[in-house]
């Protein structure tokens, strides 16, 4: 998923913003979406499932949660004029990451304040039976 959804980014009009390739690890104990203000980092995918049905025949249904979440920084003090529609942008990918047999998409959008930064994760989230 996560490679769908760099791929997907690259193509959209982010602004100011650039996408990496790299994981937003930490770089000498900051992450890097800290430290690279203005550029959009992808976790990798994460992975639960959730059983719906378990039989005694051993026929087991699961729902398979695949998530991933999307870090940018900026400035806080002089937000950038586009933020709203970047966010937005960023919360269309769960419509437009094409993964078959999906039912459920969300996106959750949280917002955190660490020194002058305004740092925005957004947590896609497809749920498909498995």
């Amino acid at each position: 998923m996560r490679s769908d959804v760099l791929t997907y980014l690259k193509t959209q009009n982010l602004g100011s913003l650039s996408v990496s390739n790299d994981l937003p690890f930490d770089d000498s104990g900051a992450p890097l979406y800290l430290k690279n203000v203005k550029k959009v980092y992808v976790t990798s995918d994460q992975v639960s499932t959730d059983p719906v049905i378990q039989t005694l025949g051993g026929v087991n249904i699961s729902n398979e949660a695949t998530s991933v979440t999307i870090y940018f920084t900026v400035d806080a003090k002089t937000l950038i004029t586009n933020y709203d529609t970047i966010v937005s942008t960023l919360r269309n990918v769960k419509d437009n990451v094409n993964i078959q047999g999906v039912h459920t998409r969300n996106a959750e959008v949280v917002t955190e304040f660490v020194d002058d930064l305004l740092v925005t994760s957004i947590t896609i989230t497809l749920t498909k039976i498995a």
